[in-house]
């Protein structure tokens, strides 16, 4: 249920987002809804039919790897923990089709939402990393390479300290985060991400809609 709300979520912002002269999405890819405790992944192969092809709930939510993989704070794991954390939700995925199948010369889009995934965004356009293309504006990106970026950056000293002035409530959980979303863009060979700001409240409150409208 939740990975229905979640895409029903997904294909409403994206219709908005189209319909209003914004970015062109493609009809099929791969999403994740990333939490504290979980994170759902979901593959889908149309959107104009609403075709979720595959999707499951796996223990990857950045709170949860952080307690299983990460020592002390959370906010400076060693090298061995974050290659930790990336194993473990590499072999999770695993168990969908939508991953066994991806062909690495054409890799599926990716789509990412949730409240981890956002505040990156917030703390890479404070870094002036890039967080849109040229070619799609309106469109919110994170590259491959600056999620590996961020890991390096909010590690350090500096890191540590913009996160506690500007995300203080990600502190111990977003540097595991990060690796999440690298290992995900890695296994998909991603070389990036869309970020949404829907997902599962938007979703649900969606469906609740129309199930009053064909009761009344």
């Amino acid at each position: 249920e939740e990975a229905q709300c979640d895409f029903a979520g997904m294909l409403q912002e994206m219709g908005w987002l189209e319909a209003s002269g914004g970015p062109r999405f493609p009809e099929s890819g791969v999403g994740l809804d990333l939490g504290g405790r979980s994170g759902q992944l979901l593959g889908f192969t149309s959107r104009s039919e609403k075709g979720l092809q595959d999707f499951c709930s796996f223990p990857i939510g950045c709170l949860k790897l952080k307690r299983q993989f990460v020592s002390g704070d959370g906010a400076s794991p060693t090298d061995a923990e974050l290659q930790s954390v990336k194993a473990f939700t590499v072999g999770q995925m695993e168990t969908l089709s939508t991953v066994r199948s991806i062909d690495p010369a054409s890799p599926p889009a990716f789509f990412a939402m949730g409240g981890t995934v956002k505040a990156v965004v917030r703390l890479f356009d404070t870094l002036r990393l890039p967080t849109s293309r040229p070619d799609s504006p309106g469109r919110t990106i994170l590259r491959a390479e600056d999620l590996e970026r961020g890991i390096r950056y909010f590690r350090s000293e500096e890191g540590r300290a913009l996160i506690q002035k500007q995300e203080p409530g990600r502190k111990e959980t977003l540097v595991t985060g990060l690796a999440v979303l690298s290992a995900i863009c890695g296994r998909l060979y991603a070389p990036e991400l869309t970020v949404l700001q829907t997902g599962v409240r938007e979703g649900y409150v969606q469906g609740a809609i129309a199930r009053g409208l064909e009761a009344a």
